[in-house]
């Protein structure tokens, strides 16, 4: 798991309640978290609030597939086509990384169209012109 948060210290506690040696590793945060995406098997977001995370585009780009909770920005950029959308509560995030490992054919189906979705609505273009043309309605404002 990599990422760091207040609940840390509680969730590796229970984590060696629940999980055999060696098959689940706090990682901590890393700078270039990017770089190992392509090992991943899951993102998981499991935040109460959130903006529009990178690291869910990122993984979009990369067609690992997402469980995330259904807060802020996220479900303005994925629906449940492209990834699995949850209340903010545990076992619905726990039920939905069991749908992941049990329908490996959908969740990488899911990955696909998040990928192909991420192309086109989120393509670093589209950001660049997006916020050129805010960066020119306000500069006609302020002249």
């Amino acid at each position: 798991l990599l990422g760091d948060g207040p609940m840390r210290a509680s969730l590796e506690a229970r984590a060696q309640q629940l999980v055999k040696a060696g098959r689940l590793r706090f990682a901590g945060l890393h700078e270039n978290a990017r770089r190992l995406l392509p090992a991943s098997d899951l993102l998981a977001i499991t935040s109460r609030t959130e903006g529009t995370p990178i690291t869910l585009l990122e993984a979009m780009w990369a067609e690992i597939p997402v469980v995330a909770t259904a807060v802020g920005g996220i479900p303005y950029v994925i629906d449940s086509n492209s990834a699995i959308l949850v209340a903010p509560d545990a076992s619905a995030v726990a039920a939905a990384w069991d749908l992941v490992r049990i329908n490996s054919a959908d969740s990488a189906q899911r990955a696909r169209t998040a990928r192909a979705r991420v192309l086109c609505d989120h393509s670093e273009s589209r950001w660049v012109d997006a916020h050129l043309r805010i960066y020119e309605s306000a500069t006609r404002v302020l002249s």
